[in-house]
């Protein structure tokens, strides 16, 4: 497999959780970054580090708003853009389906169309396992079943289509990347994208007990954000990808019991959980077949769960 590293990569959503470990990840590759955010949800601390980069520029701008894609690509003229804006709040996609559709399907059309349009090589699309909703499979391929439950999922999905069928049409390649359970640094337990793990360490870490919704023994493959950013990279750099979808995941299971057990080794003295019951949409099982990233991009996870939730404990998150 061979690598491209140069070229400017244009990241949409810098500021957020999964952006700015991108964006820095990017950076340390030897790429030239720009970074779009509105700000809505993203922070500029997440971007500390980038911003005293001299590859680095930043454009705060909202690309739902009509004109500002095309005005911000043409002027930059990146080699590829890595889509990470968007509504990433699950429950708000639920409770306003025109807003999912404006901030995730409308958008990723308008930067994809204006992205041919300026000659773009490559768009990377974060997907998500929402897409596959409650598999009944013991691991899930990228030939699976496509079943989501939600409206997030199933606008995610709706890109893909779209994605493909403009790479089919179009000389501009697409890598959608499907993640699973994202955790790590700077997810913050307040924020819309805020996942189990993020707000099981605030709980221990404020001698609350932990809420289970369920009885603990959902299974979720939990993949470290600093994974995330290299697989990014990966499907920025890769070659021969003139449509691929993969799964960014680690291969493994765990329930949100092991979890606990791992929090409860570092906190001894936190209190006993507390359960309730269980969410009406949330899925029961998921663990995501890792191949297709490995075979086309040279990606596999390193870093284990136990190794992400200390190095969130380490470095003071929540």
């Amino acid at each position: 497999m061979q690598l491209i590293d140069s070229g400017t990569v244009l990241v949409t959503g810098c500021a957020g959780f999964i952006g700015s470990h991108t964006t820095e990840r990017l950076l340390e590759s030897g790429r030239r970054v720009v970074g779009v955010d509105d700000f809505s949800t993203g922070a500029i601390v997440n971007l500390a580090g980038c911003l005293k980069h001299p590859n680095f520029i930043i454009e705060e701008c909202d690309l739902s708003i009509e004109g500002s894609a095309d005005r911000v690509i043409a002027k930059h003229r990146p080699d590829v853009v890595v889509h990470l804006a968007g509504l990433v709040d699950v429950n708000a996609a639920e409770e306003d389906p025109l807003r999912n559709q404006r901030l995730n399907v409308r958008m990723t059309a308008v930067i994809a169309q204006s992205a041919a349009q300026h000659g773009v090589r490559r768009i990377v699309f974060s997907s998500s396992a929402a897409v596959y909703g409650d598999s009944t499979e013991a691991m899930t391929s990228e030939l699976s079943d496509t079943r989501p439950i939600g409206n997030y999922g199933k606008g995610k999905l709706e890109c893909e289509r779209m994605l493909k069928k403009i790479a089919a049409d179009s000389q501009i390649e697409v890598v959608s990347v499907r993640y699973f359970n994202v955790f790590g640094r700077r997810q913050r337990p307040q924020s819309p994208y805020a996942g189990v793990l993020s707000l099981f360490l605030e709980q221990f870490q404020t001698g609350r007990p932990a809420t289970v919704f369920g009885d603990g023994f959902q299974t979720r493959d939990f993949v470290a954000v600093e994974d995330v950013a290299v697989a990014n990279t990966l499907a920025v750099k890769s070659t021969g990808l003139k449509c691929l979808t993969a799964n960014i995941c680690t291969g493994r299971s765990h329930s949100l019991l092991d979890v606990l057990a791992i929090l409860r080794r570092v906190f001894p003295y936190a209190p006993q959980y507390e359960f309730y019951p269980a969410r009406g949409k949330d899925i029961r099982h998921s663990c995501g077949d890792p191949e297709v990233a490995a075979k086309a991009l040279g990606f596999r996870s390193s870093i284990t769960l136990e190794q992400g939730l200390l190095s969130m404990v380490q470095n003071g998150d929540p």
